[in-house]
C-alpha cells in the first residue's frame, strides 16, 4: 500500500482523538490517494455553474409565482401585500442569478 494514510492517536479530555497523516504526494490531489473510495473532481467553476442552473431553475418558479400573484391583484382576489412579498421573493432570485453568473464568468 504505496499511499497508506499514517494516523496518530492523542488522549485530551478523556477523549480519544485521531490525526490523519498523509503523504506528501498525496497532498495535492486528495481523490488519488484512497484507493478504496471515488471521489469525482469537481472544481470550482463547476460548481459555480450547477448553482446557477438551480438558482435559474427556482427564479423561473419564482416569476411565474409573481406573474400570477399581479394577475390575482388585477382581478381583485389577493391583497397588495400577497404582491409586495411576492415581488421581493422574485427579486431575491434575480438577484443570486445575477450574483451567480458573475461568479461562474470569473472562474
Amino acid at each position: 500500500m504505496r499511499n497508506a494514510i499514517r494516523t496518530e492517536h492523542f488522549i485530551r479530555f478523556n477523549y480519544r482523538i485521531q490525526v490523519f497523516r498523509l503523504p506528501q504526494q498525496c497532498k495535492a490531489i486528495l481523490a488519488d490517494c484512497s484507493p478504496s473510495a471515488y471521489t469525482a473532481a469537481m472544481t470550482l467553476k463547476n460548481a459555480a455553474f450547477l448553482a446557477l442552473v438551480g438558482m435559474i431553475l427556482a427564479t423561473i418558479l419564482l416569476v411565474a409565482g409573481f406573474i400570477r400573484d399581479v394577475f390575482a391583484i388585477a382581478q381583485g382576489l389577493i391583497t397588495a401585500m400577497t404582491l409586495l412579498t411576492s415581488f421581493i421573493r422574485a427579486f431575491a432570485g434575480l438577484s443570486m442569478v445575477v450574483f451567480l453568473y458573475a461568479f461562474h464568468k470569473t472562474q
